[in-house]
């Protein structure tokens, strides 16, 4: 065959798949969810798997019944609880591979993500609030810079039924998005996303006496459109739409070891408002403390017409890649020790994140530690960190809430009687 014969079956050949391949021009969606566990401290050092824990504010948007899971030694008609969450700084932007596509990114110029909570528990009725983002900024091919993000807003509400036994609780989560444009040496341009809401539901069946725990997450998804249809970017494609997945989470947690029994001890507050349950389960002192295995598995809806994040990103350079034309299962495996009684926690998890454009699923390996800072006698604060790594990439954050103990402890002493003078 000659050189130009050669030439032309080669470019016959290639034809179709450059046909196939398509520019970012503003009519695809834009797949939010990456299948990365971007969490709080210990849900991150769990690798995921807290449907099944919903312990705290930190586990409301995996289960909203998180917001009513009353404290284990809580011994009065009230509480609240708080929790603060930041990624630490990217130090390896230019190798990372964020969507899983099998590649690292082409570079970008910062990712970022912040997560707040607050809690309020009146009686068996729990009220939260939770707010979440994650930004990636990109650079252009001239000076310029590209920015997308997506943010999370839920309101939560729970109540304890049975004894402590089922907690349940849903929240009205109002997700958004943002895209934008800065052109070298001007101003900032965005383009926000969203005004609708959605309702998402969680369980968690905790009986007295068992040492194990079962949870549920419902969450419908949504998909939101920019908020003024007449918007757009001078020189720059927008999405039509942000879609945010369906997610159905069912998982569980066992506590082994010493005290196992007292997993789901109701706390000190219901034994007193119900003398019925009679005292608490007999503890055992001594040995070492018990080990939390909790363990999940998720399953993402498909997100049709719509493409990854890098394909905004980078639309200057690269071909739009279509994400989530499949649903994904994802399954979380994660273990939690309290290393020093009242002073360490640490745990350690994996889990696996398949990819949504097409890719080899990926696994991760996660780890994390939390430690008690002593403010007053009333006041205790938590110190967290996790680790999240994974071939193409990494990531590190710490944390900040109150402290709680997260293995049975022995029950307070009874007050001395009092026989007068």
């Amino acid at each position: 065959m000659s050189p130009a014969a050669r030439a032309l079956a080669a470019l016959l050949l290639a034809a179709p798949s450059l046909a196939g391949a398509a520019s970012f021009d503003g009519t695809q969606r834009i797949d939010a969810y990456n299948g990365l566990v971007i969490s709080f401290s210990r849900v991150t050092g769990l690798a995921g798997a807290y449907v099944g824990v919903a312990e705290g504010q930190d586990g409301a948007v995996f289960n909203p019944a998180a917001t009513a899971h009353r404290e284990r030694n809580l011994d009065r008609d009230w509480d609240w609880d708080f929790v603060l969450n930041w990624l630490l700084p990217g130090t390896s932007l230019q190798r990372e591979d964020l969507g899983n596509e099998g590649r690292v990114d082409p570079g970008l110029s910062s990712r970022d993500s912040i997560q707040a909570g607050l809690e309020l528990e009146l009686g068996r009725l729990g009220l939260g609030i939770l707010v979440r983002g994650w930004v990636l900024t990109a650079p252009g091919t001239a000076g310029d810079q590209l920015l997308l993000s997506t943010q999370d807003v839920a309101l939560s509400a729970g109540w304890s039924f049975l004894h402590d036994s089922l907690v349940v609780g849903a929240d009205i989560a109002a997700a958004a998005g943002t895209v934008g444009y800065q052109p070298a040496g001007a101003g900032l341009s965005k383009v926000g996303y969203g005004s609708t809401s959605h309702l998402r539901a969680g369980a968690l069946w905790k009986p007295r006496g068992a040492s194990w725990r079962l949870g549920l997450l419902l969450d419908p998804g949504q998909t939101v459109g920019p908020k003024h249809p007449d918007d757009s970017l001078p020189g720059v494609a927008i999405p039509r739409a942000f879609a945010f997945p369906a997610i159905i989470s069912v998982g569980g947690s066992l506590l082994l070891g010493r005290n196992a029994h007292l997993y789901n001890e109701p706390p000190p507050v219901e034994r007193r408002d119900h003398p019925e349950l009679g005292p608490p389960r007999a503890f055992e002192p001594g040995g070492t403390e018990p080990v939390m295995v909790s363990a999940q598995l998720d399953l993402v809806g498909a997100t049709p017409g719509a493409v990854s994040s890098r394909s905004f990103l980078h639309q200057q350079s690269e071909e739009a890649v279509p994400s989530g034309a499949h649903p994904s299962l994802e399954p979380h495996l994660g273990v939690e020790w309290t290393a020093i009684d009242r002073w360490l926690v640490v745990r350690g998890g994996t889990y696996v994140e398949p990819s949504r454009l097409g890719a080899s699923p990926r696994g991760h390996a996660t780890l994390g530690a939390q430690t008690r800072v002593p403010l007053a006698s009333w006041l205790d604060l938590r110190l967290s960190f996790a680790a999240d790594l994974a071939p193409r990439f990494a990531n590190v954050s710490l944390g900040l809430g109150f402290w709680h103990d997260l293995t049975p402890r022995p029950p307070p002493a009874a007050p001395a009687a009092d026989h007068g003078s």
